[in-house]
Formats: C-alpha cells, sequence, structure tokens
C-alpha cells in the first residue's frame, strides 16, 4: 500500500499534447504507466541498480525502447557494469531520440580514461548538444586542448562558451580556465586582467592565482574590494564616535558610506564622503570619489556625479571599470547626453573582460537605439538580452522578463503587431506574476486579445499542474519531459535551468522547473524555490497556491476589503494589499527610518492632514498603530495620489513611495512617455522596483483571498498616457478630497 501511495503522489499533471477531439490525455511517469519502469524505480530506490536496469532494459541485446535502454544504462554505469552501461546507451545515442544528447554524454564520460585526457575531437561530444550539457562539453573540449598544448585554441573556445549562457559554477570554472590559458599562450596582461576581475568578483581561487602572478596587482584589488566593495550596512558596524573633527579619511568615508543607506541623511553622507576625498590619496581616494558620486546620483545630482566618475574612468587597472562606465552610461542618457551615454557604453561593451555580466549595459544601449530611432539595432539587443548572453550573474528573471516586454513593444511600433501579441501572450502565460506579465496582459487587452483572466487559487490541485502543452512546449521541453518521465530529476533540472538560463521561454517550462525542483533529490522547500524562482514561480491560480501563501501573508482581511473596495473610490483591495506586504509587512508597530508608521507607513505629517481635510478628524502618532485607522487614512491618501495622476496606478505607486514632489520633478523631466517607459527612467531604483514587486503581487493577493479581496482587477487596463498636468494635490489651491469614506460614515 505505501509504495503504491507514494507513486501516486509522485504522477504529475503534465498534459499530452491536445488531440483533435476529446480532453488531452495526462502525461504520467513510466514508474506510473509501465509495470517494469515501476519495478526499476523501487529496487533503484532500495540500493539495487543493477537489478533494477536488468528489470527495465535486461542486457540491451534485442529490441529496448530508447527510454528503456537509457535509464538501464544510467543505472548499469551507477552499479560500476561498464560494458553494460556502453551498449545500452550507443543503442539511445544511435536513435533519433530527444535523450541522445544525455547518452552521448554519459559515453564520453565512460570511455574517458582514467588519467582524464581525451580527445577534443571526441565523436561523443559533438552529439552531447543540450542546452543543460553545453558548459560541460566546453570545459571537456577545452582541457583537452590545453593538455595538448593548443592553449590559443582552448582560450578560443572558451570564449565563445561563455558569450552563451553558463550555470553560475560553470561560468566560474570557464573563466579561471581562460584565465590560466591566456596567460599561458603570450596573453598574460589579459590573463591578469581577468584574474583581476574575479578576484574583484570574490573569487579566492582567482586572487591566489593574481598572487602569484603579480602580487602588487592582487593587494591592489583586494584594496578595491575592501573600500570601494563597501556597503552601508558593513560601514555601519564600523562607524567612528567622537569629534568629528579629528577623524581621519577612513573614518569619514565609513561614515559617508553608512548615511548613504538613509533616504534623509544623504547630504551629510555626500559631505563626509567629500571631505575624505580631499584627505584622502591612493586607492582611498579612488574609494571616496566613487561612493561621492553614488550619493550624487541618489541627490538627481547627475551632471556633478558624471564629473567625479570621470575623473576615475581613464585610471588603468581598476577591476571595476565595467560597473563605472555602465553608470556613467546610465547617467549620461538620463541627462540628454545621449552621444556621450552611447560611446561609454560601447566602450564598456568592449573592453569587459570575458564573461562579466553586461546585461545594464546592454539594456541602456537598447534604451538609446530605441530613443534615437534606431528599433532595428534596439531589438537586436534586446534579444541578445533576453537570451542571457550578457548575463552571468544575475538571474534570468532580473533581465529576460524585461527584454521580452521590450522586445515586444518595438515590434509594436515597427507595425509587426501579431509579433508583439505572440511574445506577450508567451510572457503573460509563462509569467503572470511577474511585472511584465502584467503589463503583457494589459497590452493585450488593449489589443482586444484578453487572456482569461486570474482566478481563485487551485489549493487542491496536484503539485503544479502543467499543461496542456502547445507545439512550442513540446519542441522545446522534449528532452527535460523524457528525463522526467524516467525519474531523472537531476538531469532534468539541470536542462530547465539551462533553458531559462538562455531565454527560451515557453509557457510551461517555468512550472516544469519548479515541479522538479519540488522532487527528487533536490527537494527543496516552498520559500527556497521562491528564492531561486522569484516571480517565474506559477500563480496561486495555476496550482502554485501552496508556494506563494508563505510569500504574501495578508492581516485584517474584514477591515482592508471595505475599506479599500467598498466607498466608491475606485480603489484596488489587492493592491492594497500588496503596498502593505511590502511597506510593513502587516507589522501595525512598524516605524522607519523616515519616520512612517503602521501598516501602509504614513508620516505623521500626511496622516494628519488627509484625516484632517478628508475625514474630519485629528490624529497623532499614537493613532497610527491602530490597524483600522491606519487604513482608512493610508487608503484615503493613496486614493488622493491616485486622482493627482489621473487613475495611472504606475505613477501614483511611485508617487507613494518617492513623495509627491519628487514624482512631479520626474513628470516634469520625462515628459511625454508613455507610463511604463516613463517608469524605466525614475532615478530611485528602489522606487522602481517597489512598484514593479506591488503590481507583480497584486493578482497573486486576489487569487490567494478570493473572493475577499475583489473579483476584478484595476490592472487589466493600465493607462499608458500621463496627461500634462496632474490634478492639484491636497495642499495646492482648488483641491479637493477624492470620493472616500468619512469618518463615521459606513465603508
Amino acid at each position: 500500500m505505501i509504495p503504491g501511495l507514494l507513486m501516486s503522489l509522485l504522477a504529475a499533471s503534465l498534459s499530452a499534447p491536445p488531440e483533435e477531439m476529446g480532453a488531452p490525455a495526462p502525461l504520467l511517469p513510466w514508474a506510473v504507466t509501465d509495470r517494469a519502469f515501476e519495478q526499476a524505480r523501487y529496487l533503484e530506490l532500495e540500493g539495487k541498480p543493477r537489478v533494477a536496469a536488468a528489470t527495465v532494459a535486461g542486457t540491451c541485446d534485442g529490441a529496448v525502447s530508447p527510454e528503456a535502454a537509457y535509464l538501464g544504462g544510467v543505472l548499469y554505469e551507477g552499479a560500476g557494469e561498464t560494458a553494460l552501461a556502453l551498449r545500452c546507451l550507443r543503442q539511445v545515442a544511435a536513435a533519433d531520440h530527444p535523450l541522445r544528447p544525455r547518452a552521448a554524454w554519459h559515453l564520453h564520460v565512460l570511455e574517458t580514461p582514467a588519467e582524464g585526457k581525451t580527445s577534443p575531437a571526441d565523436p561523443w561530444l559533438a552529439l552531447a548538444s543540450s542546452p543543460g550539457l553545453a558548459g560541460r562539453v566546453a570545459l571537456a573540449r577545452a582541457r583537452s586542448l590545453e593538455a595538448a598544448g593548443s592553449r590559443r585554441a582552448a582560450a578560443a573556445l572558451l570564449t565563445r562558451a561563455l558569450a552563451g549562457p553558463l550555470l553560475p559554477s560553470e561560468a566560474l570554472e570557464t573563466r579561471l580556465l581562460l584565465a590560466r590559458c591566456l596567460t599561458g599562450h603570450g596573453e598574460r596582461a589579459r590573463g591578469r586582467e581577468l584574474l583581476a576581475r574575479l578576484a574583484w568578483e570574490g573569487s579566492a581561487e582567482a586572487a591566489e592565482a593574481l598572487r602569484e602572478e603579480e602580487p602588487l596587482a592582487a593587494l591592489d584589488v583586494q584594496d578595491h574590494r575592501r573600500w570601494v566593495g563597501l556597503t552601508p550596512e558593513e560601514a555601519a558596524g564600523r562607524r567612528a564616535g567622537g569629534d568629528p573633527g579629528g577623524w581621519t579619511p577612513e573614518q569619514r568615508l565609513r561614515e559617508g558610506v553608512a548615511l548613504l543607506g538613509s533616504r534623509e541623511r544623504r547630504e551629510d553622507a555626500l559631505a563626509h564622503l567629500l571631505s575624505a576625498r580631499d584627505a584622502a590619496e591612493g586607492n582611498l581616494r579612488i574609494a571616496a570619489t566613487w561612493h561621492a558620486a553614488v550619493a550624487l546620483e541618489k541627490l538627481d545630482r547627475d551632471l556633478e556625479a558624471l564629473a567625479l566618475l570621470e575623473e576615475l574612468r581613464d585610471l588603468p587597472g581598476l577591476p571595476f571599470a565595467t560597473e563605472l562606465r555602465v553608470r556613467m552610461g546610465r547617467l549620461c542618457l538620463r541627462e540628454a547626453l545621449p552621444d556621450r551615454g552611447r560611446e561609454v557604453l560601447e566602450e564598456a561593451l568592449a573592453d569587459a573582460s570575458p564573461g562579466t555580466d553586461l546585461s545594464e549595459a546592454v539594456w541602456s544601449l537598447a534604451r538609446y537605439h530605441r530613443t534615437a530611432g534606431e528599433p532595428r539595432r534596439c531589438l537586436d539587443l534586446l534579444r541578445l538580452l533576453r537570451r542571457g548572453f550578457t548575463i552571468q550573474r544575475s538571474p534570468w528573471e532580473t533581465w529576460g522578463p524585461l527584454a521580452l516586454y521590450w522586445e515586444a513593444r518595438t515590434l509594436d511600433g515597427l507595425g509587426r503587431r501579431e509579433a508583439a501579441i505572440r511574445l506577450w501572450e508567451l510572457l503573460w502565460a509563462a509569467a503572470p506574476m511577474n511585472f511584465y506579465g502584467v503589463l503583457s496582459r494589459a497590452r493585450l487587452e488593449d489589443a482586444s486579445h484578453a487572456p482569461a483572466p486570474p482566478g481563485p487559487a487551485t489549493w487542491n490541485a496536484p503539485p503544479l499542474e502543467i499543461g496542456p502543452l502547445g507545439s512550442l512546449d513540446r519542441e522545446v521541453l522534449a528532452l527535460p519531459l523524457a528525463l522526467w518521465r524516467l525519474g531523472r530529476y537531476g538531469e532534468a533540472r539541470e536542462e530547465t535551468r539551462a533553458l531559462l538560463a538562455s531565454g527560451r521561454l515557453t509557457p510551461a517550462l517555468p512550472a516544469l522547473h519548479a515541479s522538479l525542483q519540488l522532487r527528487g533529490d533536490g527537494l527543496r522547500s516552498a520559500a527556497s524555490l521562491r528564492r531561486s524562482m522569484g516571480t517565474l514561480l506559477p500563480p496561486p491560480w495555476r496550482g502554485g497556491a501552496r508556494l506563494w501563501i508563505g510569500s504574501l501573508p495578508v492581516r485584517f482581511l474584514d477591515l482592508l476589503a471595505p475599506v479599500a473596495a467598498g466607498d466608491g473610490g475606485g480603489m484596488d483591495p489587492s493592491i492594497i494589499a500588496a503596498l502593505i506586504r511590502f511597506e510593513s509587512s502587516w507589522n501595525t508597530g512598524a516605524v522607519s527610518h523616515a519616520d512612517a508608521h503602521g501598516l501602509m507607513q504614513l508620516r505623521p505629517y500626511v496622516a494628519e492632514e488627509v484625516a484632517e481635510r478628508c475625514m474630519g478628524r485629528r490624529v497623532g502618532r499614537r493613532d497610527l498603530r491602530d490597524p483600522a485607522l491606519n487604513l482608512r487614512i493610508g487608503a484615503q491618501f493613496l486614493r488622493e495620489v491616485l486622482h493627482r495622476h489621473h487613475g495611472n496606478w504606475l505613477v501614483t505607486l511611485a508617487a507613494f513611495n518617492a513623495g509627491t514632489g519628487t514624482a512631479s520633478s520626474w513628470l516634469k523631466r520625462f515628459q511625454g512617455l508613455e507610463a511604463d517607459e516613463w517608469l524605466e527612467q525614475l532615478t530611485y531604483p528602489n522606487t522602481v522596483g517597489y512598484v514593479k514587486r506591488i503590481l507583480g503581487a497584486a493578482e497573486g493577493y486576489r487569487s490567494l483571498y478570493w473572493p475577499a479581496l475583489g473579483t476584478t482587477s484595476d490592472l487589466g487596463g493600465i493607462a499608458w498616457e500621463i496627461p500634462p498636468a496632474p490634478n492639484p494635490f491636497l495642499d495646492e489651491p482648488g483641491a479637493r478630497c477624492a470620493p472616500g469614506a468619512r469618518d463615521g460614515e459606513a465603508p
């Protein structure tokens, strides 16, 4: 009874391609549909791989299916039965089957001599062409070339490999081997530069190799990591006391960096950093200049920041030269210096060490070409970005959906509406909890291609329903699905992870990857899965409810729903819930460093003005701990900001986070843009992230707590145009309170 129950729980709800008639049949593991595979699975779990292999594949002498031959070969390999493993795996490698690349890799491993030497022309490596094996194949070929003395050829091969997406561990190993090959065939300077870059990124092995090659350069990198890489949290732990007049440059630098963490103390931070810069020399002066430029950018004094960064631009040997140029390029584009920005960004791309994460530089250049009226060049860069070729350290979730959405926007601008719609449909199907998935849904509604709206969470669904599979899923996911059906979850995860990293997105890929992460020896908690996949996790209404419930908690549902939605003020309770989640995490006693209080993090002077003008009552700081009152005042204030900005949620949330005055300056500075493009220009990265997180989470809240937070969304029809003049705010002439519940009235 117990094994049968376990196997029934392992059965996934993947659906096969739709048939011409009838509902699609479920795609199940072979261990569920075939008795031999079921027995083999239990024998493997009992530690009897040889018996398991014989059960499913015999000795591979006769006609055996590719699936049975592959599983038998892998099990025989694990049991040390090399001859039988080779016989089974060769059958798979000779067949036209999705499992062929994996079989070829196993054959390469089995036929490699004990000393590890192999030929670069190994025929099995040529067949091991799946995305999940790309890094290992490149490393195997490069090592064989290096062993044969062809270090130049090995370096060229590794450089090409780094132009594609690799897993983080593979990328580091590839770059270390490349540095060794470069220093060994006459390009010592390039090799040292790559080692310095790796040491700057935190590789202890690269730092040790650099110390052996060039001790002084290693000390320089260590110094830059210590000072330029200093974070506000690290600096706050080592702040100096006593009279600031007697502080050393190091102490002033630490104080300035520590204060950068507080939006209210940035002017003080800048003063300390400039003082440290004037008194310091060498690497300490470089660090003070860098942090002062960061402070100036945070204060919206971009031209002054550019002047400081220009002093560092031509200094030789800076391991963070790429970051410096990317920051300069971003500032130039923001300050209407487009040609100078393009020059600096192209310089960053040309001079970067192999494998450096260039995603922000590519995105900034794509925006430049879009603004300059060069959409085709913009498209090339966006496709490069979404395919992961410039991303080595960032997860694909960070840049892939952004690139996919803006590729569709650019295609739409070129009159290729159908191509744009296909990309928006893909993004909404694969990542509906991502900000760009939400925008894609709104674009589809505008194009009269509205997808099915989100619904209530499916709590009783099998873990992560996937399907039905479309033609794109069947084509791209053939190998990981075959591995999944065989119970080879680890190998299947390698393939889905590589597909995500390379931007080969399909509607079912995120759900399949999440399903694999929850199975087999890679079992993970929902929390760790959320950290690794982020907004690519399947949404609550598609079987992912139990994965999201820990990330999107809620309190005070009885207060939230009527305050937000029952008064005709045009509010969306799911957006209010998401806002509270990221403002206070539902902590009624939360107080920020900016003196914001309670659930919705209201500043006392704002709460006092809103309560007095719009609710006819007076409130104090202590009153803001009351969740009911904090929600009423916060909802009314958000209503005022929404009314000021003509119902535009993107602008409203940015103003709620950064302040209405700051938002007004952005509206003047970046006028004429649609709301999605306007948001990408904002000078506060935290505000941009804040808006994206809230709008991405809102539908998840509605689905998880259906119908308490309503059953319709304000986000389907996002307002793209930003009116040139906002409505008067509370403290401006002609202002009046937006519709809302007055104190004492039933909401």
